[in-house]
């Protein structure tokens, strides 16, 4: 964990349930995580809350998808999209949750997500990509407690957050409540796996994300998102792992293969376990081995 990192013993008790200290939190949080999908200080955006009356914005960000990916039909557009927007909500809400012991108690009107454009390279390569802020109301009340508190609010944040995304790409996409949940609950997981890499503590970010995702009768509870192991063993010597990592195990489908340069990605659903697995084994063979060089 970055030494900058201030966690919630180092702040005065009596702010932890009172706004507006979710700013402070938020830039808090921005010291020792990767804050571009979060604003701190916000900026316009639109209020998820007015998403089912406004289908022209919901039909502007699912055509911002298909001008980032030409061929993607309706339905992947919205999977897409749906899983970006999810991923921004819950990655702030894990940090604030794993570094910070409070969770802020979200409505859909006190969160507005803000499409933007960026520049990524990796590995020698570089292209434009699509991310959603999140922005949150600062007067959103912060709520501490045990952890099974937490995680009920932290659980009830993102399924009331999200229910007008998944209403009005339902409408305007075609793609069922279930499948758009899945890829809710995907996105979450990836959310807590992203915190607990870059802290240094996956099991505990797992352990939270699971909390969260499988509780009886939520629309996020699949069984199937969650996590998979993959090891890369050495050739000379099985016993003896070159490489290994934490993966998604995906519970929902991005659509992916649906378009005219799209394939199965290494964790789609359409897989079997262990063609999974070789996929995953053959990226952390290539990992390692542009590492090596």
């Amino acid at each position: 964990m970055s030494a900058s990192c201030i966690t919630a013993s180092a702040v005065d008790e009596q702010d932890r349930t009172h706004a507006p200290y979710l700013p402070t939190r938020l830039a808090m949080l921005a010291t020792c995580l990767d804050a571009t999908t979060f604003a701190p200080a916000p900026r316009p955006g639109r209020r998820l809350a007015a998403l089912a009356a406004d289908p022209a914005t919901c039909d502007a960000w699912l055509l911002a998808e298909s001008e980032l990916r030409p061929g993607l039909d309706r339905k992947a557009q919205a999977a897409f999209l749906i899983g970006r927007a999810a991923r921004s909500v819950a990655y702030p809400l894990a940090g604030l949750l794993i570094l910070q012991s409070v969770v802020p108690r979200l409505v859909p009107e006190t969160l507005a997500l803000r499409p933007e454009r960026y520049r990524w390279e990796h590995e020698g390569e570089a292209g434009e990509a699509l991310r959603y802020v999140a922005q949150f109301d600062p007067h959103t009340p912060l709520v501490a407690g045990e952890q099974a508190a937490l995680h009920a609010v932290l659980h009830d944040s993102i399924v009331a957050t999200m229910t007008p995304l998944v209403t009005a790409l339902r409408a305007a996409a075609g793609l069922s409540p279930g499948a758009l949940w899945r890829l809710v609950a995907d996105m979450v997981c990836v959310a807590f796996l992203n915190v607990g890499e870059q802290i240094g503590d996956i099991p505990t970010a797992q352990a939270h994300a699971l909390a969260v995702t499988r509780r009886a009768g939520s629309p996020l509870n699949n069984r199937v998102s969650g996590f998979q192991h993959v090891t890369l063993p050495d050739p000379a010597d099985p016993a003896h792992v070159l490489a290994d990592k934490w993966f998604l195990r995906r519970g929902g489908c991005c659509r992916w293969y649906t378009c005219p340069e799209g394939e199965c990605c290494a964790t789609c659903v359409l897989l079997r376990p262990e063609q999974q697995q070789q996929k995953l084994r053959d990226y952390l063979r290539r990992t390692h081995e542009a590492a090596a060089a």
